[in-house]
């Protein structure tokens, strides 16, 4: 939303406020009566209440309309006050105008911030989750990994390791660079897609991958393999 928006709002409520004023004055309140309301109870400049006490009725309402044409023709306050500023006599009111609909504009942008910066906090808070379960669920893999015995016929563990080798051969290399780093995750991902494109057989586990692996690469560090990197 513009700030045209507000400015209409603002309109609304001067012109509401100008009805004030005449259902007052038949109820005979004195100038300095309805000042004193404006000034201490709505807040408003007295300069602002003088010109709605003094101008004529008709000339209010006509300014009130051509002002109701610029919010229609989409003009931005300092156009406005262009188009006003020769009449000096309504300065007041139309600077109180202006003024009272940025002042709202400036609320809603520092409210649509604040849901902002809210929502950025929020997805942080969802990254920083995910990264402590992702943290956990490796170092449970590593634990059952030394409590549990891999009840594995001797063929097949023969066959398997074949399959890992020709796996590594193709797909890690081994670089010697600290600042090289496989994730256990990553290199699985990697070995289910090549595996199902070259054998027909049941995947082999994550597990079994990871035991071959740390015979061939070192022992992994919280599922992390080190000096090495995917082709």
């Amino acid at each position: 939303m513009n700030i045209v928006f507000y400015m209409k709002d603002s309109l609304e409520e001067l012109k509401f406020n100008f009805d004030t004023v005449l259902y007052l004055k038949q109820l005979g309140w004195t100038q300095t009566k309805m000042m004193e309301y404006f000034v201490n109870k709505l807040n408003y400049p007295s300069s602002t209440v003088n010109t709605l006490l003094t101008l004529k009725t008709s000339y209010l309402n006509s300014v009130f309309k051509r002002l109701e044409l610029y919010v229609d023709m989409k003009l931005s306050n300092d156009e406005v006050k262009l188009h006003m500023s020769k009449y000096k006599n309504l300065e007041s009111l139309v600077n109180y105008l202006l003024d009272t609909c940025e002042e709202d504009n400036d609320k809603i942008e520092n409210t649509q911030n604040n849901e902002a910066s809210d929502a950025d906090d929020v997805k942080k808070k969802v990254l920083e989750v995910k990264e402590v379960v992702e943290k956990v669920d490796d170092e449970n893999e590593d634990d059952n990994e030394e409590t549990n015995d891999l009840d594995v016929v001797e063929e097949d563990e023969e066959d398997e390791s074949n399959v890992f080798e020709k796996f590594l051969k193709e797909n890690v290399e081994k670089t010697d660079n600290d600042k090289d780093k496989i994730k256990s995750s990553q290199v699985y991902s990697k070995f289910k897609k090549w595996f199902s494109s070259n054998y027909d057989d049941e995947t082999p586990s994550k597990v079994e991958l990871k035991s071959f692996l740390n015979d061939k690469l070192g022992k992994s560090v919280k599922s992390v393999w080190t000096g090495a990197s995917l082709k």
